[in-house]
């Protein structure tokens, strides 16, 4: 049993460790790749100028459209994708989790319950 235990850990290690490096590659590394690539790209200036305003106001989205749009291997492009899209459903999951409520708030009833009673402390 402490065996098990034990391995558990380290798998929850190696999956914290393994999201925090994509993590970082996607928010970070990609995006400024990505920019540098397209400025010292063969495109337009006006192009250039647009694909670059994107990948700023967009970060990490941006870039991971001007990559799937500039990669030409289907593999890559398509490991692209999936990790455009992990990104994404992450996020999500990240934005809707309720709040902590903290030590002093009172709990908010149900719609249609009855309003809990004030705590008597």
């Amino acid at each position: 049993m402490i065996l098990l235990r034990i391995l558990l850990g380290i798998c929850i290690l190696a999956l914290a460790l393994a999201m925090l490096v994509f993590f970082i590659f996607a928010g970070l590394v990609l995006p400024i790749w990505m920019v540098i690539h397209c400025a010292n790209s063969s495109a337009s200036a006006k192009r250039k100028t647009w694909w670059i305003l994107a990948m700023l106001l967009l970060w990490p989205l941006g870039a991971w459209a001007y990559a799937f749009r500039t990669v030409k291997q289907p593999l890559l492009r398509w490991g692209l994708v999936a990790g455009g899209l992990a990104t994404l459903g992450l996020a999500a999951v990240a934005l809707t989790q309720p709040k902590a409520l903290d030590q002093d708030a009172q709990p908010v009833a149900a719609p249609g319950a009855a309003a809990p009673a004030p705590s008597q402390e």
